[in-house]
C-alpha cells in the first residue's frame, strides 16, 4: 500500500465527517442545494473528497463545505455555531482571512487585542461557541 493511502486510512475512520470552513477559496462556487455536481464546490474541499472517495470508497466519509465568498473572521466566527459546533465534525479544515486583509481589518504588529485576533482566539478554544 502506498504511503498516501496508508495515510489516509490513518488520519479518518469509517464514517467520519470532514467540514471544510473559510472564504471563498474554500466556498468554491458551491451550490446551494444538494446536489452532489455542485454541493462541494469546485475547490479543494470538492479535490480532497474525491481523493478521498476514489482511494478509500469503504470509509463512508461525509464532507460538508461551509465557506461562504467574501466572508471575514468576523462573519465566520458569528456563524461558527451553526455552521461547525452543531455539525460536530471529526475533522474540522479552516481556510480564511485573505478578506480580512483586503479590508484592513488584518492585526498589525504590535495589536494584540484587535478583533481579527479575538475572533481566531475564540474559534481555536475547546469551548469555542
Amino acid at each position: 500500500m502506498p504511503d498516501s493511502e496508508r495515510l489516509g486510512r490513518e488520519l479518518l475512520g469509517m464514517g467520519e465527517l470532514v467540514v471544510f470552513q473559510g472564504d471563498s477559496i474554500t466556498h468554491g462556487g458551491r451550490g446551494e442545494t444538494e446536489d452532489p455536481n455542485h454541493v462541494l464546490g469546485h475547490s479543494y474541499p470538492f479535490l480532497i473528497a474525491a481523493e478521498a472517495g476514489a482511494t478509500h470508497p469503504d470509509l463512508g466519509r461525509r464532507f460538508v463545505n461551509r465557506g461562504i465568498s467574501g466572508h471575514t473572521l468576523a462573519a465566520m466566527t458569528a456563524r461558527w455555531q451553526r455552521d461547525v459546533l452543531d455539525l460536530r465534525p471529526d475533522v474540522l479544515s479552516i481556510l480564511i482571512g485573505v478578506n480580512d486583509v483586503g479590508s484592513g481589518s488584518w492585526p498589525t504588529p504590535g495589536s494584540p487585542r484587535s478583533p481579527v485576533r479575538r475572533n481566531a482566539v475564540r474559534v481555536s478554544s475547546p469551548a469555542a461557541g
